[in-house]
């Protein structure tokens, strides 16, 4: 499949999926392996967060492409919480081979008692329509992860995620550069 077919595909399966759990979607292709993310859904959409992210921009980056992604590493089965700014998200890693590779956002959902900041808000779902949206999203994310894999020498990202598998199956001997390189297919300067 080529990147542009890939990026077709992604947006068909993001599209859908967001109208059928009545949620925005929004993608973090953590290895950058789609050279095409369609646009509307490599950021959170809704008008209320786009004016907050311009407004806390660093806030919001530390918080999605930082907290979120660390505290997901070790949540497979993903989370809903609460963003700096008081709105509530569903987030879902993509996993390849146990390693997160991307990660998937639904929401924005309001749950305080105030009213919302956007009349578009989902307002105050029951914790059960959440979890059951967190189901769904994880078989979105397998989903998207099955479009994702792509030819394992194709791209730096997928190298490291190579990288990353052979460390982690070598861990009870000793590492060396030139073995995981000639792996890799690499020379050991480049592997380095």
């Amino acid at each position: 499949m080529s990147d542009r077919q890939r990026a077709k595909a992604i947006a068909t399966l993001l599209r859908q999926a967001g109208e059928a759990l009545g949620l925005n979607l929004c993608f973090h292709d953590r290895l950058r392996r789609v050279q095409e993310v369609p646009q509307p859904w490599r950021h959170h959409r809704t008008p209320f967060c786009r004016l907050k992210k311009l407004q806390n921009l660093p806030r919001c980056n530390v918080f999605d492409g930082g907290e979120v992604h660390r505290a997901l590493s070790a949540l497979p089965e993903g989370r809903i919480h609460e963003c700096p700014l008081g709105v509530t998200e569903l987030a879902v890693p993509i996993m390849e081979h146990g390693l997160m590779v991307g990660v998937l956002f639904a929401g924005p959902c309001w749950c305080r008692r105030s009213p919302p900041p956007d009349p578009a808000m989902v307002v105050r779902p029951s914790q059960k329509w959440l979890e059951g949206r967190l189901v769904l999203l994880r078989g979105v994310a397998r989903l998207l992860a099955d479009l994702m894999r792509v030819d394992a020498r194709s791209t730096s990202g997928d190298r490291r995620l190579e990288i990353t598998n052979y460390i982690r199956s070598h861990l009870a001997e000793p590492i060396y550069l030139a073995d995981l390189a000639r792996h890799i297919s690499l020379s050991p300067s480049r592997a380095r």
